[in-house]
């Protein structure tokens, strides 16, 4: 089976870094990096059989994913169809594992993600799902938990072309999306109508839901890597450190620091995290 990595970036700068981190340093032998055509001039790079560069397909922010990920994703299984099977992130969570090794805890009905899809909270369930939602400290699995309207049509659009039943209750499923390893042909999923037409953002929804109602099963990582994952962007985790997955890892050696405002901050909400009561801060895993 050959494998392949697809990274999503907006950064040019870190274009070549991530070429040397994940394809010159083995973790993959094929490496695609789809970028934001806003903000990265792709000829400045120069492409190998193994290296393919790619801009987003989103539909929104002018160029930018805009919560459209599984629109590239599918582009690029269309796109490298001698690929058989991807692992999936953003460029600012750092995935040491090699593709074989992530892929040697998968089966082939089988996609693998961190922490599990839980469904959302609809009317005619009990007043709250139990689920683990690892990482989000909140999610739509209660009804203390007011859906704007732009998140009611997208589960509408969703429960009429993928619902899934939970409680006697057709509803969506949801989960992390930063990372995925799947198969080709399940990417290939999201390659229809009801999907490509799509105008709300969906990232974390659309997946765990279309890949449920295929009956593929989603597989936690963590049962075989070790993970350090936070929502919260001033909790950001250093490049070197000592975790197979990691989330956020947005300064790299030689190209970006922290600003002392930064340091700052992620320095008082771990000592509220170890010395305060309990507060809704993320904790890593």
């Amino acid at each position: 089976m050959k494998l392949g990595r697809l990274i999503l970036t907006h950064r040019q700068e870190l274009i070549l870094p991530i070429k040397d981190f994940y394809l010159t340093g083995g973790r993959t032998n094929f490496l695609v990096i789809a970028y934001n055509r806003l903000s990265v001039d792709a000829t400045k790079f120069k492409e190998a059989d193994n290296f393919k560069l790619m801009p987003y397909f989103g539909k929104e922010l002018g160029g930018s994913a805009g919560g459209h990920q599984y629109f590239v994703w599918k582009e690029v299984a269309k796109s490298f169809p001698h690929i058989d099977a991807w692992v999936i992130h953003d460029y600012d969570l750092q995935a040491k594992p090699t593709d074989r090794e992530i892929f040697s805890h998968l089966n082939p009905n089988e996609y693998g993600c961190i922490g599990m899809p839980f469904p959302i909270w609809q009317e005619g369930m009990t007043k709250s799902i139990t689920a683990n939602i690892f990482p989000f400290l909140r999610h739509f699995v209660s009804s203390d938990l007011p859906k704007n309207e732009r998140h009611k049509r997208m589960e509408e659009l969703l429960v009429k072309n993928f619902p899934i039943m939970h409680q006697g209750v057709p509803t969506i499923m949801t989960g992390y999306a930063d990372i995925i390893a799947v198969l080709r042909e399940h990417l290939l999923f999201f390659d229809q109508p009801s999907i490509n037409n799509f105008e709300s953002t969906g990232n974390e929804q659309i997946p765990a839901t279309v890949l449920n109602y295929y009956k593929i099963k989603p597989v936690d990582l963590r049962k075989s890597f070790s993970c350090s994952i936070s929502l919260d962007n001033t909790i950001y985790i250093p490049f070197n450190n000592k975790f197979d997955f990691s989330h956020p890892v947005k300064f790299w050696p030689g190209i970006n620091k922290p600003s002392l405002l930064l340091r700052i901050k992620k320095t008082i909400k771990k000592l509220l995290r170890k010395f305060g009561p309990a507060i809704s801060y993320p904790k890593f895993s």
